[in-house]
């Protein structure tokens, strides 16, 4: 009974580290768009380059939020394995 009454608890310990990586998350995402507008201000064809970086920067969004509604409904859904295989 105690693993089922404990199965709702958050463990703060991770509830930090998740914390944490979050912040790390949103760091990256901000490092990320600044090196895209060096790229695309050095650029040659700054139209060709402003798609290309746009482009991954939006498949790179995407790709996440793919990842977290997986891991996040994996049991729950059977289309978040759908997802995933995609």
């Amino acid at each position: 009974m105690i693993i089922i009454k404990s199965a709702g608890n958050a463990i703060p310990k991770v509830t930090n580290a998740m914390r944490g990586v979050g912040a790390v998350g949103k760091i990256f995402l901000v490092v990320a768009v600044v090196y895209a507008g060096r790229e695309i201000y050095y650029a040659e064809n700054r139209e060709k380059e402003s798609i290309r970086q746009t482009t991954t920067l939006l498949s790179g969004i995407a790709t996440r939020a793919t990842i977290t509604i997986g891991v996040s409904s994996y049991a729950d859904a059977p289309i978040s394995i759908f997802v995933l295989v995609l």
